[in-house]
């Protein structure tokens, strides 16, 4: 595989989420809060530095029905990304508006 570079997709958030420096339950709590403003298939970018959050947004969003996009490790911080998806309570009603 010589001469092969792996490119990593650019993800474009639609919505930016600060909660460097909180600790669980709040920087799940506030992502929560934070993708119901989004319509659905809108992407949602989160900066943590939480350890026990970085494991357990990814698991509320398969529970809740958003597609977990990514993780990068910053020096100092995470993001996460995550697309809004449909088969949740909230986005099922919110969408029938």
């Amino acid at each position: 595989m010589e001469g092969r570079i792996a490119v990593r997709e650019r993800i474009i958030a639609d919505d930016v989420l600060d909660v460097v420096g909180l600790c669980c339950p709040m920087p799940l709590a506030l992502t929560m809060e934070r993708i119901k403003e989004l319509k659905l298939g809108g992407i949602l970018e989160v900066l943590l530095d939480d350890e026990e959050a970085v494991l357990d947004i990814p698991k509320w969003c398969k529970k809740d029905g958003h597609k977990f996009l990514r993780l990068e490790k910053e020096e100092n911080f995470y993001k996460l990304y995550i697309k809004k998806g449909g088969n949740n309570e909230y986005a099922s009603s919110a969408n029938r508006e």
